[in-house]
Formats: structure tokens, C-alpha cells, sequence
């Protein structure tokens, strides 16, 4: 999977972050820096790997919640940002 996909026509951007069996996807419907977008996934993935010690997909299943919590936050961060 490549880690950048950019279609003009529809002015999107997907953006995939892959690590251990684990993959981290961004949609954006708007023209943004996908450099931008990259820095934000490995910014979330330092969170992730910050709050469980193993970050591995039975980890995150376990602590769905956790989890769930901590990408509102970072979800309320960005929208301030933007």
C-alpha cells in the first residue's frame, strides 16, 4: 500500500501509516500537506505506543476505549489547529 494516494479529480488525500500488523489511515476531502498528515499519524502512533506498552492489535482491542478517548483528543486538537 503506498503511504500517499492523492486523487485531483476528487480533491482527496489518503494517507497510510503502517506498523507492526497495524495500519493508521487518513481520509481528507480538502487540499492539505500530506507532509502534514504523515506528521500527525506518527505523532498518534508516539501516543499509542506512549499509553500501551505493546502496541499490537490485541492491545488496542483490550483498551478499545482508551483508545477511542485518546483519538477524540487528538481529534479536538487538530480541529482547533485547522
Amino acid at each position: 500500500m503506498l503511504p500517499i494516494h492523492s486523487r485531483a479529480a476528487l480533491k482527496s488525500l489518503t494517507a497510510c501509516l503502517q506498523y507492526s500488523n497495524l495500519y493508521l489511515l487518513a481520509m481528507c476531502r480538502a487540499n492539505v500537506n500530506a507532509t502534514a498528515v504523515l506528521t500527525f499519524l506518527h505523532r498518534v502512533l508516539d501516543v499509542f505506543k506512549h499509553y500501551f506498552t505493546e502496541l499490537e492489535e490485541e492491545s488496542l482491542r483490550d483498551n478499545f476505549v482508551i483508545a477511542y478517548e485518546l483519538l477524540d483528543e487528538v481529534g479536538v486538537c487538530l480541529v482547533v489547529l485547522a
